[in-house]
């Protein structure tokens, strides 16, 4: 009978990392006997450069890709950005986050390090000229559009994202132009995303 009431039932599911007492050590009703770490929803601290900052919002979802596990990516509907810093690092004007990760895989061990990406923005019918055809002036950015076969006129355009692999930029609206091409235009829909280096 007395057995009976030495097992242990844990208030928590997780596993179990540090014993706490030894065998034959006398403890009371309440005292510790071993820490349990739940990793089935982790978090991953990360830090963003404060020009970033501003565009960042509680809820945005993440995604991470872990080096030691061949760059696996992990993505979930609850992988969510929860905490954005109020201030910034004076020494590094960088601002602190916090992201949950679903790990109900098991895979990710705390104090992995791993790649955070952020979706900061989704362009559709992104309009995409050649990056070379961009041409700073005093006032912002212009392309030239050839008009009647042998006029080229000036265009005022805002550069946006690079695409990957490609030296092409989307460009948004400035002029009636370019707005006009943008409402009209069937190009494709991209993905503006940026990454940063944690530690779960």
């Amino acid at each position: 009978e007395n057995l009976k009431k030495t097992t242990i039932y844990a208030p928590i599911a997780g596993y179990t990392t540090t014993k706490m007492i030894n065998a034959g050590e006398l403890i009371r009703n309440g005292s510790p006997v071993v820490r349990i770490v739940d990793t089935g929803i982790i978090k991953a601290g990360f830090s963003v450069p404060e020009s970033e900052a501003p565009r960042l919002k509680t809820g945005q979802l993440v995604k991470i890709s872990v080096p030691c596990l061949d760059n696996k990516t992990f993505e979930a509907k609850d992988n969510i950005l929860y905490y954005i810093s109020p201030k910034a690092n004076p020494a590094t004007r960088a601002v602190e986050c916090k992201a949950y990760v679903n790990n109900m895989s098991a895979e990710l061990k705390p104090g992995y390090f791993a790649n955070v990406q952020l979706t900061l923005g989704i362009h559709e019918k992104a309009l995409l000229i050649p990056e070379q055809a961009l041409l700073p002036k005093e006032n912002g950015f212009v392309v030239f559009l050839l008009k009647d076969g042998d006029i080229a006129q000036s265009i005022r355009v805002k550069p946006g994202i690079r695409v990957d692999g490609n030296d092409f930029l989307a460009v948004y609206a400035v002029s009636r132009w370019a707005a006009e091409r943008a409402r009209n235009n069937h190009g494709p829909t991209l993905i503006e995303h940026f990454t940063y280096r944690a530690a779960p």
